[in-house]
């Protein structure tokens, strides 16, 4: 989810491959876009099941992130003439909405920092040049799990971003979910 106290011009959904493997467990995931005030917004939630799942869900990633300021926003261009819909202004006399190019990406990416993913994301042929990666994240329920805490959620932001990032942390008080909510502060 991607909440914002200023609007969000356009948002998109983006499903992300799976493998389907009897002996593991898959669901669907996929990742979000807003784009919000001249920035791209991107909530992504990698499979839990395997190291090869989430490295093709990487690729869709970064082919996603790459290819959205050449697709530009969710909605563009005027109907054709020849539509019977034609006199209708889906845009209500707004703009296109912007696809600019600095982002976020942030989410549950279900693999630590040693990790292959994790080298896919930010090795050669980088997504991104900067990676704020405030720590632990995942918690667990202490009365259900013995597992000690391990670094699967980030904020990774483009490299024109990097000079804006105030801080990131990890919000320790919050209670609802399996993974303590991670914080990144950019500077406007």
């Amino acid at each position: 989810m991607v909440l914002s106290r200023t609007p969000i011009l356009s948002a998109r959904v983006f499903p992300l491959r799976k493998i389907d493997d009897p002996t593991r467990g898959s669901m669907q995931t996929a990742m979000v876009e807003a784009v919000i005030q001249g920035l791209r917004i991107y909530n992504v939630h990698l499979g839990d099941g395997s190291s090869r799942e989430r490295l093709m869900q990487i690729e869709d990633l970064r082919a996603i992130r790459a290819g959205a300021p050449l697709q530009g926003g969710a909605m563009t261009g005027a109907r054709d003439p020849d539509d019977a819909y034609a006199d209708e202004d889906w845009s209500n006399g707004e703009p296109n909405p912007p696809m600019p190019d600095p982002a976020v990406v942030m989410g549950d990416f279900d693999a630590g920092p040693d990790g292959p993913e994790y080298d896919a994301l930010v090795g050669s042929g980088r997504l991104v040049d900067t990676l704020k990666d405030a720590g632990p994240t995942w918690y667990g329920d202490p009365a259900r799990t013995t597992e000690a805490p391990c670094r699967i959620d980030y904020v990774f932001v483009t490299a024109d971003l990097a000079p804006t990032i105030r801080g990131a942390w990890i919000d320790q008080g919050a209670d609802g979910s399996d993974h303590q909510p991670v914080w990144a502060e950019l500077a406007s």
